[in-house]
């Protein structure tokens, strides 16, 4: 398994594994016409290309040179946002997120934290974010497509030395 950077003749790759780990993810948690509308938009072939080309860096994992998992870094002026980490539900437990993970990890500069933003409720994202050295920062509500989603934000920093603290 390895991860690179992707290119644009992944993004029917990541399409369908953004919707198959949607489905698998927030199917208890999301109804399935919010889902449906989110997918449309955050993964259509414009909005990927664009992704791909101004991310901080955006990643795609392969096992056997087929793409089964991606992850996107997004910077602003505020905060550096794990923006994506979707692993195609059938990969899941082979070890794809996290090396995902640790790539991302090294696109960070010294000391600079990462956040990433979940629904509350999806406690396999969140024990995953646990084990990797985030931790619980706040939650709020937010709208969005006439559906209100309870959003947790978790926060990872290192060192310079590579310790993980909060």
């Amino acid at each position: 398994m390895k991860t690179r950077k992707a290119e644009k003749q992944d993004i029917v790759l990541i399409q369908e594994i953004a919707k198959r780990s949607w489905e698998d993810t927030y199917k208890d948690l999301i109804p399935a016409d919010i889902r449906q509308v989110y997918i449309e938009q955050a993964y259509s072939r414009q909005s990927l290309s664009v992704k791909i080309n101004s991310s901080a860096a955006f990643f795609v994992a392969e096992e056997a040179g087929k793409v089964i998992g991606f992850a996107q870094l997004t910077r602003s002026e505020n905060e550096t946002d794990l923006a994506a980490l979707y692993v195609d539900p059938k990969m899941l437990g082979f070890g794809a997120g996290t090396l995902l993970f640790e790539t991302v990890v090294r696109e960070l500069k010294q000391g600079e934290p990462l956040v990433v933003y979940l629904e509350k409720g999806n406690f396999r994202a969140e024990r995953f974010y646990t084990k990797c050295g985030f931790a619980y920062k706040n939650e709020f509500k937010e709208r969005l497509f006439g559906h209100v989603f309870h959003t947790v934000k978790m926060v990872f920093k290192r060192d310079g030395e590579g310790n993980t603290y909060v």
